[in-house]
């Protein structure tokens, strides 16, 4: 849960919280905007591993169904 991790991340230096709405984490990481989404379906692969980021990525394949996802959200208007 994102709001879960926000307290978390708000004890490293160079993690600033910008803002915050109902599932999602708005933040800069040394100046890098980022975001933290909550994602309530099952994973399609194994996270990915990238370098020079300390965390894991969301694959190909589930990166393009959340967008899809956002996007079906918005066109039926929730």
């Amino acid at each position: 849960d994102p709001e879960d991790l926000a307290e978390q991340l708000a004890q490293i230096d160079g993690v600033s919280i910008t803002s915050r709405a109902p599932g999602t984490l708005y933040l800069e990481v040394e100046g890098v905007p980022v975001s933290v989404i909550r994602y309530r379906y099952p994973q399609l692969a194994a996270h990915q591993q990238a370098e020079g980021i300390a965390v894991p990525l969301a694959s190909v394949p589930d990166l393009i169904c959340m967008k899809l996802s956002a996007i079906a959200a918005r066109v039926a208007g929730t």
